[in-house]
């Protein structure tokens, strides 16, 4: 009954994620897919004109990719957030500990002068 809980909330995540992810995934795929066919056309061109609407082609899959940038900002949280793990879990994340009247002392000895 545990594995079949189990395989049950793995399978409603990964419903959830597809159903979250699919469209940010497929319009930056699109998006991407577009500028390339824009360049592609663009070096293939001939004439001023060709090269003016592969130039709009490419411009117009740039956008529509960069508003998939949610999509870039999710890939990269995992490895951020991983190198953070691993530098606190090492402890080279130290905070220093200072004493408060350090500083005090020495501002007292250039006002008093």
């Amino acid at each position: 009954m545990k594995n079949f809980l189990k395989y049950t909330a793995v399978g409603f995540v990964v419903i959830m994620l597809v159903a979250i992810l699919g469209p940010m995934i497929g319009g930056f795929l699109l998006g991407s897919a577009i500028a390339i066919f824009g360049v592609w056309g663009y070096q293939r061109s001939q004439s001023f004109v060709m090269k003016l609407l592969n130039i709009t082609i490419v411009a117009a899959g740039v956008m529509f990719a960069i508003g998939s940038v949610p999509f870039l900002l999710l890939l990269a949280a995992p490895v951020v957030g991983y190198y953070t793990y691993k530098v606190c879990k090492d402890g080279n994340f130290k905070l220093k500990e200072q004493d408060p009247f350090d500083n005090f002392e020495v501002e007292w000895n250039k006002l008093t002068k």
